[in-house]
């Protein structure tokens, strides 16, 4: 048959289907559209989180004197929400919120560190994985290592695991932004085979605040502005990727902050500690495909709303429970937004210092903190949170109180995510280097108003400041004058202790960690570091006996392994010393000193030169980086 004739077959054909067409149409628009709603093509989703970013900080959300184009430019092709709220003001408890849209007391992550998400726990990479997505995390601050839970459900989960095992305390683990950009880059132009679900974080905006030199120069006094701003460009350089790679009009983007940061409101210099409107309010951006653009919302949103929101946008919340709301019909103009509630805490205050935690509940227009001194502010009339409105509107902090019970009523029992789990060393004196809390303080007989200790914090901020730029001398003095108003707290004596012991002040080391240890004797580190004191002070008795109690309290002790590892050494005991090694090397395979020690005992005997060769060779190349 020759093209003319198949031609003229193909033409009878066309000209039987459109006679028939007025009457198959309808058939097929009934019997089809149910089908295609539930099978909708997928999308890319693009999740970037920016670490400590306050929202008035960017251009879309009233800002002046920062420059941020990008965000602002993401915001103006998208929805805004201006009023966003996150649950808690720690960074690894509020990705937890954002990743699983529960809260914290659900999810049982309450603090940075000692918390890890049970294995199986739903997330938003768990449902887009089993959705056939490919599903990859590019996080910045070892704060969020997948030791901690997240990375469930991650094809790729790049992290800060893969550090030296040191134990310097002012190591910081973290990423600057255009090297996670870099990463990220390098992953969508040359990794991506299917649909994706991509996690982004930024940490750049968290304390100690470095920008680079140009942005240094720009903001200058306003250190905190400038690392905004360069974060603004690498989002910018982000989405430039993702266009240039071809996924930008297949990608739905979401921006926001695990929480903000206070610059001296209500005397805190950090976050944390509490539960004020300058760490609690965060930006919300959603921009892609069906998103309307220019469109802010007034209406209060939470983290937590994120992931039922994200799921729903991808067809995937068939099967999904938890506490957030899906902000899509809203998003979409479909439904009237409604007053919603959040709780909202802190345990941090309780865990680094021994005071009190905080909790408390937000409407739209009233904040109510539990604090030992009740507060409560009305949002609309007075955003700064100068005015307590307690004793004026008692009906209306009662009313707050008893829809803050039901809230608490409905939170699991246990402790949750805890189950039992202890970071390595080296990441508890991670998170130390990062500000946060490195050890948890486990008995303290009065808790303390964190509000009636502005003096003491004050103390801790500068010290903090000396501390990590190494200056022993000066820390030791600040710790030394926040302890005479505060003698008992815990993490002052642990700092001023490792102060003193970097300046070989051995004996005042001892004597410090000894009383620790009367006022808190699970204070772990406390015993680890006392091991390591001894050690030096060639009391080897005393050294064994603290580092076996530091791995009875904590299995994962390395520090203490460490010290055994040593004493054993110089006895001579050169197979026990290798058993200790080992052990670490099983927490952290990645543990700088011991893969050094264990590769040169192993490297000096003929029988295991092979091993020890390797290990050396696996030490090197983690020192390079």
């Amino acid at each position: 048959m020759g093209w003319k004739s198949m031609n003229r077959i193909v033409n009878i054909i066309i000209r039987r289907f459109y006679r028939f067409a007025a009457i198959l149409l309808p058939l097929i628009v009934v019997t089809s559209i149910a089908p295609w709603c539930m099978s909708p093509p997928k999308r890319n989703v693009l999740l970037i989180t920016i670490d400590t970013l306050r929202a008035d900080r960017l251009g879309c959300y009233g800002s002046r004197t920062v420059k941020t184009p990008n965000i602002d430019a993401l915001a103006a092709g998208g929805t805004l929400f201006e009023e966003t709220i996150t649950p808690v003001p720690l960074t690894l408890p509020s990705h937890a919120s954002i990743l699983t849209g529960r809260y914290p007391a659900e999810h049982g992550i309450r603090d940075n560190g000692f918390y890890r998400l049970p294995k199986g726990y739903p997330t938003l990479a768990t449902e887009f994985a089993k959705a056939g997505y490919q599903t990859a995390a590019f996080v910045a601050s070892g704060t969020l290592n997948g030791v901690f839970g997240l990375n469930q459900g991650f094809d790729l989960y790049d992290d800060m695991s893969v550090v030296k095992g040191r134990t310097q305390l002012t190591d910081r683990s973290e990423r600057p932004a255009d090297k996670v950009t870099a990463k990220v880059a390098e992953w969508l132009k040359n990794s991506v085979k299917k649909p994706f679900f991509l996690w982004v974080h930024y940490f750049d905006p968290h304390a100690p605040y470095e920008p680079p030199e140009s942005y240094r120069e720009k903001y200058r006094g306003r250190l905190y502005d400038g690392e905004v701003a360069f974060t603004d460009r690498e989002v910018g350089r982000l989405l430039k990727v993702l266009k240039e790679a071809g996924f930008e009009r297949d990608t739905l983007v979401i921006l926001t902050a695990d929480h903000g940061e206070s610059l001296g409101e209500h005397g805190e210099m950090s976050h944390g500690v509490f539960l004020y409107r300058a760490t609690m309010h965060v930006p919300l951006i959603f921009s892609g495909p069906g998103v309307p653009a220019g469109k802010p919302i007034s209406s209060m949103a939470r983290l937590i709303d994120i992931c039922p929101t994200i799921l729903s946008y991808a067809h995937l919340n068939k099967n999904f429970s938890c506490s957030g709301r899906d902000l899509w019909p809203i998003i979409a103009g479909r439904s009237i937004p409604e007053g919603e509630l959040i709780y909202i805490e802190t345990e941090a205050p309780a865990n680094l210092m021994g005071w009190s935690a905080l909790k408390g509940l937000r409407t739209d227009r009233f904040k109510f903190i539990a604090l030992p001194a009740r507060e409560l502010y009305d949002i609309r009339a007075d955003p700064g949170e100068n005015h307590n409105l307690i004793t004026s509107q008692p009906d209306v902090a009662a009313a707050m109180r008893k829809k803050m019970k039901q809230i608490e009523a409905r939170f699991p029992k246990s402790g949750g995510a805890r189950s039992g789990f202890s970071p390595d060393a080296g990441t508890k004196k991670s998170l130390e280097s990062l500000g946060y809390v490195g050890e948890k303080v486990t008995t303290r007989s009065v808790k303390k108003n964190p509000m009636e200790m502005l003096e003491v914090l004050g103390f801790y901020y500068k010290a903090e400041e000396s501390y990590r730029k190494g200056e022993w001398s000066r820390a030791a003095k600040i710790y030394t004058k926040a302890l005479k108003i505060d003698p008992d707290c815990p993490r002052m004596m642990h700092m001023l202790a490792y102060c003193l012991h970097q300046m070989g002040d051995l004996e005042a080391t001892q004597r410090i960690y000894e009383r620790l240890l009367t006022l808190d004797p699970r204070f772990i580190s406390a015993w680890s570091d006392l091991s390591a004191v001894y050690g030096k002070m060639k009391e080897y008795d005393k050294a064994v006996a603290c580092a076996k109690e530091a791995i009875r309290l904590d299995p994962n002790s390395t520090d203490a392994y460490f010290t055994l590892g040593m004493i054993d050494e110089l006895k001579g005991r050169k197979s026990s010393a290798v058993k200790h090694y080992r052990r670490i090397l099983e927490i952290n395979p990645n543990h700088y000193p011991a893969l050094t020690q264990l590769g040169t005992l192993l490297n000096a005997d003929p029988s295991t030169r092979e091993e020890g060769k390797k290990l050396l060779a696996k030490a090197r190349a983690i020192n390079k980086k």
